[in-house]
Protein backbone atom coordinates (compact mmCIF):
# COMPACT_ATOMS: atom_id res chain seq x y z
CA UNK A 1 0.00 0.00 0.00
CA UNK A 2 1.26 3.46 -0.91
CA UNK A 3 1.87 5.87 1.96
CA UNK A 4 0.22 9.28 2.24
CA UNK A 5 3.33 11.36 1.47
CA UNK A 6 4.02 9.40 -1.72
CA UNK A 7 0.39 9.61 -2.89
CA UNK A 8 0.25 13.34 -2.16
CA UNK A 9 3.54 13.83 -4.01
CA UNK A 10 2.22 12.00 -7.05
CA UNK A 11 -0.88 14.22 -7.14
CA UNK A 12 1.23 17.37 -6.73
CA UNK A 13 3.47 16.29 -9.60
CA UNK A 14 0.54 15.36 -11.86
CA UNK A 15 -1.23 18.68 -11.21
CA UNK A 16 1.99 20.69 -11.64
CA UNK A 17 2.77 19.05 -14.97
CA UNK A 18 -0.83 19.45 -16.16
CA UNK A 19 -0.58 23.16 -15.33
CA UNK A 20 2.69 23.41 -17.33
CA UNK A 21 4.51 24.63 -14.25
CA UNK A 22 8.14 23.91 -13.48
CA UNK A 23 9.20 22.95 -9.99
CA UNK A 24 10.76 26.42 -9.69
CA UNK A 25 7.48 28.09 -10.68
CA UNK A 26 5.47 26.11 -8.14
CA UNK A 27 8.09 26.72 -5.48
CA UNK A 28 7.97 30.47 -6.10
CA UNK A 29 4.21 30.55 -5.66
CA UNK A 30 4.15 28.64 -2.36
CA UNK A 31 7.42 29.88 -0.87
CA UNK A 32 9.53 26.75 -1.38
CA UNK A 33 12.83 26.08 -3.07
CA UNK A 34 12.81 23.80 -6.09
CA UNK A 35 14.41 21.07 -4.00
CA UNK A 36 11.46 21.12 -1.59
CA UNK A 37 9.01 20.69 -4.48
CA UNK A 38 11.11 17.80 -5.75
CA UNK A 39 11.18 16.18 -2.30
CA UNK A 40 7.41 16.59 -1.84
CA UNK A 41 6.74 15.07 -5.26
CA UNK A 42 9.00 12.13 -4.39
CA UNK A 43 7.30 11.62 -1.02
CA UNK A 44 10.50 12.46 0.87
CA UNK A 45 9.19 15.65 2.50
CA UNK A 46 5.92 16.24 4.27
CA UNK A 47 3.76 19.27 3.53
CA UNK A 48 2.72 21.45 6.46
CA UNK A 49 -1.05 21.55 6.87
CA UNK A 50 -1.16 25.33 6.48
CA UNK A 51 0.49 25.06 3.02
CA UNK A 52 -2.15 22.67 1.62
CA UNK A 53 -4.82 25.29 0.70
CA UNK A 54 -2.27 27.52 -1.06
CA UNK A 55 -0.74 24.55 -2.84
CA UNK A 56 -4.16 23.39 -4.05
CA UNK A 57 -5.04 26.92 -5.21
CA UNK A 58 -1.82 27.34 -7.17
CA UNK A 59 -2.22 23.93 -8.78
CA UNK A 60 -5.87 24.61 -9.64
CA UNK A 61 -7.19 21.60 -7.72
CA UNK A 62 -9.44 21.15 -4.69
CA UNK A 63 -7.96 20.53 -1.26
CA UNK A 64 -9.99 17.31 -1.08
CA UNK A 65 -8.54 16.03 -4.35
CA UNK A 66 -5.01 17.02 -3.34
CA UNK A 67 -5.26 15.21 0.00
CA UNK A 68 -7.29 12.16 -0.99
CA UNK A 69 -7.45 11.88 -4.76
CA UNK A 70 -11.25 11.76 -4.44
CA UNK A 71 -13.53 13.87 -6.56
CA UNK A 72 -13.16 15.25 -10.01
CA UNK A 73 -10.06 16.97 -11.17
CA UNK A 74 -9.89 19.11 -14.25
CA UNK A 75 -6.37 20.25 -15.00
CA UNK A 76 -6.11 24.03 -15.29
CA UNK A 77 -5.35 25.53 -18.66
CA UNK A 78 -1.54 25.79 -18.91
CA UNK A 79 -1.64 29.48 -19.74
CA UNK A 80 -3.27 30.31 -16.37
CA UNK A 81 -0.32 29.04 -14.35
CA UNK A 82 2.18 30.70 -16.65
CA UNK A 83 0.25 33.98 -16.56
CA UNK A 84 0.10 33.92 -12.74
CA UNK A 85 3.83 33.26 -12.57
CA UNK A 86 4.60 36.04 -15.05
CA UNK A 87 2.36 38.47 -13.16
CA UNK A 88 4.05 37.68 -9.84
CA UNK A 89 7.50 38.00 -11.38
CA UNK A 90 6.67 41.33 -13.02
CA UNK A 91 4.98 42.63 -9.88
CA UNK A 92 8.06 41.76 -7.82
CA UNK A 93 10.33 43.44 -10.35
CA UNK A 94 8.12 46.54 -10.39
CA UNK A 95 8.32 46.73 -6.58
CA UNK A 96 12.10 46.52 -6.74
CA UNK A 97 12.25 49.26 -9.36
CA UNK A 98 9.94 51.47 -7.30
CA UNK A 99 12.19 51.02 -4.25
CA UNK A 100 15.25 51.80 -6.36
CA UNK A 101 13.62 54.99 -7.66
CA UNK A 102 12.80 55.99 -4.07
CA UNK A 103 16.44 55.49 -3.02
CA UNK A 104 17.66 57.50 -6.00
CA UNK A 105 15.19 60.27 -5.26
CA UNK A 106 16.15 60.27 -1.59
CA UNK A 107 19.84 60.65 -2.40
CA UNK A 108 19.34 62.92 -5.41
CA UNK A 109 19.48 66.18 -3.47
CA UNK A 110 23.13 65.53 -2.65
CA UNK A 111 23.88 64.51 -6.22
CA UNK A 112 22.11 67.45 -7.85
CA UNK A 113 23.75 70.24 -5.93
CA UNK A 114 23.63 73.42 -8.01
CA UNK A 115 23.57 71.68 -11.41
CA UNK A 116 20.43 72.84 -13.33
CA UNK A 117 20.56 69.91 -15.81
CA UNK A 118 20.59 67.44 -12.92
CA UNK A 119 17.65 69.24 -11.32
CA UNK A 120 15.66 68.83 -14.58
CA UNK A 121 16.54 65.11 -14.72
CA UNK A 122 15.40 64.71 -11.11
CA UNK A 123 12.14 66.48 -11.96
CA UNK A 124 11.63 64.09 -14.91
CA UNK A 125 12.20 61.11 -12.61
CA UNK A 126 9.67 62.47 -10.16
CA UNK A 127 7.06 62.88 -12.94
CA UNK A 128 7.68 59.34 -14.18
CA UNK A 129 6.76 57.96 -10.76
Amino acid sequence: MIDFATALGERVRAARIAASMTQDMLGDTVGWKRSMVSNVEAGRSRVLAEKIPRLAQELGVSVVWLLTGDGEWTPPAPHHAMARHAYRTLTGTARQLYRLAAVIEHNAAELVGDDPAAAVALSDLDEAR
